[in-house]
């Protein structure tokens, strides 16, 4: 059976936390250690967690961090999408697919935009989920560089994106 859920960080279990860490280091190797003190120092007690449990094990994970953009000098919040992943012996199963349904979900509950930083690999994948990707000249991470990468968002119907957009990713 699988069980898709979403939590605040405010309400994660220390076991849930870990399971968060240990499938993050399976595809980017920081050490443990490394993986909780970034958790620590990124996420903050309102942002969303979105787990594909089987099991009773975390198999598929996505972080969506409650942010701040700027466009016309109007400042907005909007949803960060950070972390997709899935353990590795299970993809190409469609749990991704399954998984990026349930994020769509969850960010038009919330009534915000989302954006997102990805490789030139994953643009397809994100476009086949209805997100849309920005002209490099129509935006900018304020306070993080994401060289060769490329910006796409959802739930957007708010916001003109032919004006710049001003993306800060820690506040």
């Amino acid at each position: 059976m699988i069980l898709l859920v979403s939590k605040l960080s405010k309400i994660l279990s220390q076991r849930e936390i870990d399971q968060i860490c240990r499938l993050k280091n399976t595809e980017w190797s920081f050490g443990l250690r490394s993986q909780k003190a970034w958790f620590k120092k990124n996420i903050k007690s309102n942002d969303l967690h979105n787990f594909l449990i089987i099991k009773n094990k975390i198999r598929g994970y996505t972080c969506l961090r409650k942010r701040t953009y700027k466009i016309s000098k109007k400042i907005n919040r909007y949803l960060l999408f950070d972390t997709l992943i899935i353990e590795k012996k299970l993809r190409q199963n469609y749990l991704g697919k399954l998984l990026m349904i349930f994020n769509n979900k969850i960010i038009k509950k919330n009534k915000l935009p989302s954006f997102l930083i990805c490789r030139p690999r994953t643009l397809e994948f994100y476009n086949n989920h209805n997100w849309r990707r920005l002209n490099k000249k129509n935006f900018e991470t304020i306070d993080s560089q994401f060289p060769g990468q490329y910006g796409m968002v959802y739930n957007i119907s708010k916001i003109r994106t032919q004006k710049k957009l001003f993306i800060w990713t820690k506040k």
